[in-house]
Parts: structure tokens; C-alpha cells; sequence
């Protein structure tokens, strides 16, 4: 199974480390390029969180997007799109800025048919929903941002567009 394949291109958080939060994986792997609802403090644990999945109309605020350095663990695994965040392992995420710029590919997404312009919404998933008009309006979903480009399976997102 190949899984999402995340890049940080121009996100704050690369420079500013008060937009990194962590989390225990628990239940099943998470992708990297899939947002999770920040929640409690890990009993223990020093700013490590636990996490649940967020609902479609989640703030941005309450969101981070997992974004954790592809280490594997087994060496027969070579390719990026081999990598998930393992159950009990503690995952990197960073939180949204107005004007941040992030690429994910298609399979941590949701959505047919990508096009520069279409709305990147959050879903009652982790996973990003892209739709081509924005649905806020009539379904509660919080809006991401905008799709700026599309090269092949890569999909470049500004948020807060």
C-alpha cells in the first residue's frame, strides 16, 4: 500500500518551533500529510499529545497536519510512500499559518479529478477533502485553503486562500 507523501515548502512552522506539537500514535498508523484534532496532554509525557479525528467544521486552529521525519525501522523499506507513523511511536505535526504552503500527494487526500483552484476543506477524517467549490456554506466544513498547483500525484496547497 503506498501512503501519502508530505512536504513542508514554505510553512512557518520550519522556522518557528511554537508551531510543532507531538503526538503518541495509538490505534493505527497515521499518514504523514493527514491532520489530526489536537487534544490532552500525554499523563507523563512533556508536550506530547494525544490526538483524535477531526470533524468537518474542526477550527483550524485545534488542527495539525503530521509531517514526522521517514525513518524506518525496517530496513527493507526504501521509498517515502513505505512510511507511516507506527502505533506507539510519537509523531511530528505542524500547525496552520495564513500563507503557509505545503504538497502532499493524492493518497492523503480525498477528492477526484485536483485542479489549481479547487477548495481543500477539512473532512470528518483525517485525510483533507478537495472539492471544487468550497461547501463551508451548506455542510459546516472548515476551509484549509486553496489548490495552487498540480504536478502528477503532487498537490500544492496555500493555506488560507
Amino acid at each position: 500500500m503506498a501512503y501519502a507523501i508530505f512536504n513542508s515548502d514554505l510553512m512557518t512552522a520550519i522556522t518557528d518551533a511554537s508551531k510543532h506539537v507531538f503526538f503518541k500514535i495509538t490505534g493505527t498508523g497515521v499518514q504523514n500529510g493527514n491532520v489530526v484534532k489536537i487534544d490532552s496532554l500525554v499523563s507523563g509525557e512533556r508536550n506530547v499529545y494525544t490526538y483524535a479525528t477531526p470533524e468537518a467544521n474542526t477550527p483550524l486552529t485545534s488542527v495539525a497536519i503530521l509531517t514526522t521525519p521517514e525513518l524506518m525501522s525496517d530496513e527493507r523499506k526504501k521509498n517515502l510512500n513505505e512510511f507511516i507513523n507506527e502505533v506507539g511511536t510519537v509523531a511530528r505535526g505542524f500547525m496552520f499559518e495564513k500563507g503557509d504552503v505545503f504538497s502532499v500527494t493524492v493518497d492523503g487526500l480525498t477528492g477526484t479529478d485536483i485542479a489549481a483552484g479547487d477548495i481543500v476543506e477539512l473532512d470528518a477524517s483525517t485525510k483533507l477533502k478537495v472539492v471544487a467549490k468550497a461547501t463551508g456554506l451548506t455542510s459546516g466544513s472548515t476551509k484549509v485553503g486553496t489548490v495552487i498547483e498540480v504536478v502528477g500525484d503532487v498537490v500544492r496547497i496555500r493555506v488560507g486562500d
